[in-house]
């Protein structure tokens, strides 16, 4: 008798675990989806962050070459 009840109440828990069984992989493939979806969020601003970097390195390189290029060309003609 005893065996009977606790191989009942074992059936009950295992037809429980079966009915929350797609619950949880839908539930773990909407948050496998988030951290893609993160995952690509980070990676974009990693590519901002690097262009940045990027600029702030190259920007007074870039500011000397056109003021050698083009600086005394424009203050020429702003005397004319």
């Amino acid at each position: 008798m005893q065996q009977s009840i606790s191989l009942g109440n074992s059936q009950r828990k295992l037809a429980g675990m079966h009915g929350e069984a797609p619950k949880l992989r839908q539930s773990m493939d909407v948050l496998q989806a988030k951290v893609g979806s993160n995952r690509l969020e980070v990676a974009e601003l990693l590519i901002e962050l690097e262009k940045e970097r990027w600029f702030i390195h190259a920007f007074p390189f870039i500011l000397a070459t056109d003021f050698l290029m083009f600086g005394l060309t424009r203050s020429v003609f702003l005397q004319v």
